[in-house]
């Protein structure tokens, strides 16, 4: 009965059957009316609709009978809830014992789950279920199992982090941990002394990849001689919908300086489990729905990078943190991005350097500027004629009018000195943001600059 009312003229035994009602408002939900005896020796299962989440005290009376004998034999309800049957003697009702995720005892166990594996009503703990208990002798205590998804009572529902070598690459690491849990975070760290060190988060890795029970990693840059190993989970924030826990298939991934395209895959541990998914910074952009429920995928572009160093992106999706790195647009790894390179010196795709004059410290078009100050400066490196330098000092009455050649899309300043001396110069003038790309001129005033004393020499340098 999931909502309005079922009526019976007779009894009903269960007999081992099962019984589901649905409850969508305090007010509106399903009940079973039996005119006669009930039998009840079955499953009773609850589910709750559209988001609905009962708090403390509320009560649902969802079978009415004219007598009764037995008792459920199994009681499947909601999570995030603790509940408390009660039998009367002509009405049987559900009622919420807490709020949902509420902690009565304040020892980071919620009520419902130490009622649903320690029985009673969860507000309070018995020699078992304390938070520090390990009921199942599994050096994994309670609150442990809890916050990693586990049975506490079963010895066989362990977490483990094994460490495993890597074939062909003997000084790399895979790190395989299981089981993975709905609505957990998992972050590797490492540490070098388990005495006095200190535990970091691993960066080094690749991965991961998933089963959807096991996740392995891969540590590409292990610290000599030795490296201890441990895994951080954490629960990640329930969004609206009773007992909701998110599963993606991906922790994170790697892209080339070129970008792409790819997606994860988001597993809801019920249907009616919304979840958003967003970016944090403008080179990565969810091209798919941002607001979903239940099972769902995420689809996400990252764009090239023109970048000479790498850069990471975070995507928050169903409250959990997906981690987006991108690699050096510089593949050479000497401050010339591949795309220029491959730009000015084909063939190829810039990630190495060729015959055509195209290493930084090269001079192609013989001007005296090399290729890292002509990218640096945004000039042609294969045009004789694209150079960086001041034209014409022009005086206008007690003015100075400096008129260079630079590059568009980059900031000069002009500097000044009494000498030539190349560490007595200072900037005389504000940051000076040129237009466009390419050749450009332009000019900035020395006022006063024709009469000053003594005289000054003038020359131009590359802002930030």
């Amino acid at each position: 009965a999931e909502s309005g009312t079922l009526s019976f003229d007779g009894g009903y035994d269960l007999a081992g059957g099962a019984l589901n009602f649905g409850i969508t408002s305090l007010t509106n939900f399903g009940r079973i009316y039996l005119a006669g005896n009930a039998t009840l020796t079955g499953t009773l299962s609850t589910t709750l609709n559209n988001g609905y989440l009962p708090t403390a005290s509320n009560s649902f009376a969802v079978l009415t009978y004219g007598s009764e004998a037995g008792a459920f034999t199994s009681l499947n309800l909601p999570p995030d809830i603790a509940w408390q049957p009660n039998y009367g003697a002509t009405i049987f009702t559900l009622t919420a014992l807490s709020n949902p995720g509420a902690d009565s005892v304040g020892d980071g166990i919620p009520d419902w789950w130490r009622q649903q594996y320690f029985g009673g009503t969860g507000l309070a703990t018995n020699p078992f279920s304390c938070a520090h208990c390990d009921e199942d002798g599994t050096g994994q205590n309670n609150l442990f199992k809890y916050e990693t998804g586990l049975n506490p009572t079963n010895p066989a529902s362990v977490f483990t982090l094994r460490i495993a070598a890597v074939t062909n690459r003997p000084s790399q690491k895979n790190l395989i941990f299981n089981p993975v849990a709905f609505g957990r975070a998992y972050t590797p760290q490492f540490s070098t002394n388990l005495i006095t060190g200190v535990w970091l988060p691993l960066t080094s890795y690749v991965g991961p990849v998933t089963n959807g029970d096991q996740i392995t990693i891969t540590d590409t840059n292990p610290i000599p001689p030795q490296e201890f190993y441990r895994i951080g989970i954490s629960l990640t924030t329930n969004q609206t919908g009773a007992g909701c826990g998110f599963l993606l298939n991906l922790s994170g991934a790697s892209f080339p300086w070129t970008g792409g395209v790819s997606s994860v895959t988001v597993t809801a541990s019920a249907t009616n489990c919304t979840w958003t998914a967003t970016s944090n910074i403008g080179f990565t952009t969810i091209s798919s729905a941002t607001n979903n429920s239940g099972n769902g995928t995420v689809t996400y572009a990252v764009t090239v990078n023109s970048n000479t160093t790498p850069r990471n992106a975070t995507l928050t999706i169903a409250g959990q943190t997906f981690l987006v790195t991108q690699a050096s647009g510089d593949s050479v790894g000497d401050g010339i991005p591949d795309w220029w390179r491959a730009q000015y010196f084909p063939p190829g795709n810039g990630s190495t350097t060729n015959n055509h004059g195209s290493c930084a410290t090269c001079d192609a078009d013989a001007t005296g500027q090399n290729n890292t100050f002509k990218y640096l400066a945004g000039l042609n490196p294969t045009n004789p004629a694209s150079v960086f330098r001041i034209t014409s000092l022009i005086r206008s009455t007690t003015n100075m009018i400096i008129v260079w050649q630079a590059g568009g899309g980059r900031t000069n300043l002009i500097q000044a000195s009494s000498t030539v001396g190349s560490n007595t110069f200072g900037d005389i003038s504000s940051e000076i943001v040129l237009p466009g790309t390419g050749d450009v001129f332009t000019n900035w005033v020395d006022s006063g600059g024709a009469t000053n004393s003594p005289t000054r020499f003038y020359r131009i340098r590359l802002g930030p």
